[in-house]
């Protein structure tokens, strides 16, 4: 018996290792447009409700504290673009919303393709200006994104090497969709441009914690400063989509 252990302990070691499993491809074939969402600290925002359309009508949008800081990013090792920027408002309690009447296919590049329903808005994305010195001015007018929940979360498993004016996040590990995005405005906008939010991978990922003050100066409420440490990881990763 032993020397049959032996034997076989021999073969083993003879034979040659497996290729280890291909890992998913660390430079993304990402739509253009990538947006890399850092949490805030929660600060009150002035007015609490905007009147909002968006293509499946207008109603009145409940909104709470500031949340999110929307900058851009790449994946490709390019630097990413000046702007634009988004500051990130909860939105909460506005059942009522007008959202699409059925599933929305959102085409996500070469990525995937998802069927999403809609449930209800969870953020509002408002165009904003921001600054890593001192007070910007107050952004141009442009549309919104309105982000909702979707009824369910699909996956979207893939590694991304990240970069965006913060620093680098690398590896990014995408995982679920959290939430789908339409531009919104004060009135009906002519196109609807959208896109599709991803929670993130948290323990797969190597998330860079700013260690600077950001001052923001977003339409509809105005400038914020977050202070050293109130600009927190990032939370999501919003990459552009077409509606099929």
């Amino acid at each position: 018996m032993l020397i049959r252990h032996r034997l076989l302990a021999t073969l083993v070691a003879a034979l040659p290792l497996a290729a280890a499993a291909p890992l998913r491809a660390q430079t993304c074939p990402c739509p253009q447009g990538d947006d890399a969402a850092y949490e805030t600290a929660t600060l009150p925002v002035t007015p609490t409700s905007l009147p909002l359309c968006t293509a499946d009508g207008c109603g009145t949008l409940a909104v709470q504290v500031t949340h999110r800081l929307v900058t851009p990013a790449t994946t490709d090792g390019t630097p990413p673009p000046a702007s634009p920027h988004y500051l990130g408002v909860e939105a909460g309690g506005n059942a009522g919303f007008p959202e699409p009447a059925g599933p929305v296919t959102l085409n996500v590049g070469s990525l995937a393709t998802f069927k999403l329903t809609l449930t209800q808005p969870r953020f509002l994305f408002v165009p904003a200006n921001k600054s890593l010195v001192s007070p910007p001015p107050a952004p141009a007018a442009a549309p919104s994104f309105l982000c909702s929940r979707v009824a369910t979360s699909p996956p979207l498993k893939i590694t991304v090497n990240e970069l965006d004016q913060f620093g680098t996040n690398n590896p990014l590990k995408l995982d679920n969709v959290a939430y789908a995005c339409q531009s919104a405005d004060t009135a009906a906008p002519a196109t609807t441009s959208w896109l599709v939010c991803f929670s993130l991978n948290k323990r797969g990922s190597a998330l860079i914690h700013p260690t600077v003050t950001a001052y923001v100066n977003a339409e509809f409420f105005g400038a914020f400063v977050f202070p050293s440490g109130h600009v927190h990881s990032m939370d999501e990763f919003c990459l552009p989509a077409t509606k099929v």
